[in-house]
């Protein structure tokens, strides 16, 4: 596998499309990645440092990474020799933002939200939502729901679209390059809580949320006892001023999405565009790049996937919906940059006999 890579590197300091392709299509992007860690350089960073555009851009929709370092310690953003470079990394920030996003858009403000994290979990853990057919509730979500959200035949058909024989198999489609994570997300944010409101309203779609939140009890019983993580993970934001000033330390909340976030700093900082941020001269004065720094206490809470994930070197942790957080700490980086401490909530206990949190 090295001499693949090392012949990968040279066709790329040669601009030689047609190899790179040939290469690109008889290996996967997590083989080039474990082999090429003992070069001094990296493909990507060779083709970046020369401006070989139609090159980064083939390694990019591949899977490379363009946080992975070289020997030297440069990114290949960081050695974009032109601004069309630069421009591309930048197109490939915003095709694939999982690390990044509006928290506001995933997140409810609760006084006590780990009693309520408390009452949801035990819910998932009943018997009507974890002992069905993972299939075939997938298959539903896929294959009407999403559908319904304007999804082609081709979409669904797709293997990366199609992952519902198995949770890990589901988390694989989430974690691909297309938009399924973000509809996944937004039907949680919009219903999910809606399902364990005591009142009833007959307009409240409770079929299609039930399809939703058996597919999260499922993946949480199916992985809870193979990959909890604990520790502190990542992800970039941008935003508002307005919305940050709302980010006070002591204000609690509960996401109600999956979030994605990495073990590696470097990766949310740069698909946050905290590192561009850091050295452009053309700053944005309305917005602000904002990290995240999550610290995970409880075991499942947030699952480490990077073996299951399509793209193992953005070593990405998926946290659960239904986590609660509380704000312990806020500051400004000498860059403009803001940073966010998040403190998980400790575990509370919750049974059908406690009032409604």
């Amino acid at each position: 596998m090295m001499i693949i890579v090392r012949e990968l590197n040279d066709a790329c300091e040669r601009n030689d499309i047609q190899h790179v392709r040939k290469i690109l299509k008889a290996f996967t992007i997590n083989d080039l990645n474990r082999a090429e860690k003992y070069e001094k350089n990296t493909a990507l960073n060779i083709a970046s440092h020369h401006g070989y555009h139609e090159i980064v851009r083939l390694l990019l929709e591949h899977g490379d990474l363009m946080t992975k370092r070289n020997q030297d310690g440069s990114t290949p953003i960081n050695q974009a020799k032109d601004e069309k470079t630069k421009e591309i990394f930048a197109r490939y920030q915003r095709v694939l933002p999982r690390f990044t996003g509006d928290l506001f858009e995933w997140t409810v403000a609760y006084r006590e939200p780990a009693i309520k994290r408390a009452q949801i979990r035990q819910y998932l853990a009943r018997n009507h939502f974890i002992n069905g057919s993972f299939t075939n509730i997938a298959r539903r979500y896929v294959r009407c729901y999403l559908a319904l959200e304007g999804f082609s035949t081709e979409e669904i058909d797709q293997p990366e679209s199609r992952g519902y024989t198995s949770a890990d198999e589901f988390i694989c489609a989430y974690t691909s390059t297309g938009r399924f994570y973000k509809y996944i997300n937004r039907h949680l944010a919009a219903n999910g809580l809606t399902y364990f409101d005591s009142s009833f309203d007959i307009s409240t779609p409770y079929s299609f949320i039930y399809c939703l939140l058996s597919i999260v009890a499922m993946i949480l019983n199916s992985i809870r006892c193979r990959v909890s993580f604990t520790g502190p993970v990542y992800r970039g934001m941008l935003m508002t001023r307005e919305d940050l000033y709302k980010y006070v330390v002591g204000s609690r909340i509960l996401n109600t999405a999956f979030l994605s976030t990495s073990k590696n700093r470097t990766v949310a900082e740069i698909f946050a565009g905290i590192q561009e941020y850091e050295t452009s001269s053309k700053q944005d004065s309305t917005h602000v790049n904002v990290l995240c720094i999550y610290k995970i206490r409880n075991r499942t809470t947030a699952y480490d996937i990077e073996q299951l994930a399509n793209i193992q070197a953005e070593s990405e942790v998926l946290v659960f919906p239904f986590s609660a957080f509380h704000v312990t700490h806020v500051q400004k980086t000498p860059s403009g940059s803001v940073e966010i401490y998040l403190d998980e909530c400790e575990k509370e206990q919750w049974s059908d006999d406690d009032d409604d949190a």
